[in-house]
């Protein structure tokens, strides 16, 4: 949250609700952001709505997740984040930005995905950001 520079009112969509997602999904809603979180179980879904998302979307039941975010933000999210480190979810956290939007990617990708599909027509076309986070100081909470 802090490597994508959360300001209040934006969109910030969490991809994967383990520690690492919920403890954004709470510090980007204190921050005054509309989160939506993305998951594939719906009792994380309804844990990450009761710490202040604002929409939940269940990976495992939307045919197209990166088109419901769309939806839900009208446009889509100003800062997106991978908190799981899977290709699909790096995939669909790029592809769900709008126009000059943030991806962090947080979540650790290893072995056979290492390198995952980046889509690089829409980074240099809608002038994305993409950054890697591998931990934040304490003070920085």
């Amino acid at each position: 949250v802090d490597q994508g520079r959360v300001k209040p009112g934006e969109w910030v969509a969490v991809h994967g609700c383990g520690g690492v997602g919920l403890s954004a999904i709470m510090i980007a809603s204190s921050m005054g952001a509309n989160v939506i979180a993305i998951d594939l179980t719906d009792e994380k879904l309804d844990f990450a709505k009761k710490i202040g998302a604002v929409a939940t979307i269940n990976a495992s039941k939307t045919p197209n997740v990166v088109k419901a975010v769309k939806q839900i933000t009208n446009g889509g999210a100003h800062m997106s984040m991978d908190a799981l480190g899977h290709p699909t979810t790096s995939f669909n956290s790029i592809s769900n930005l709008r126009r000059r939007g943030r991806h962090v990617q947080v979540g650790l990708m290893l072995g056979e995905h290492a390198r995952p599909q980046v889509p690089m027509d829409k980074v240099i076309a809608f002038e994305l950001e993409i950054l890697g986070s591998h931990g934040m100081q304490a003070y920085r909470y």
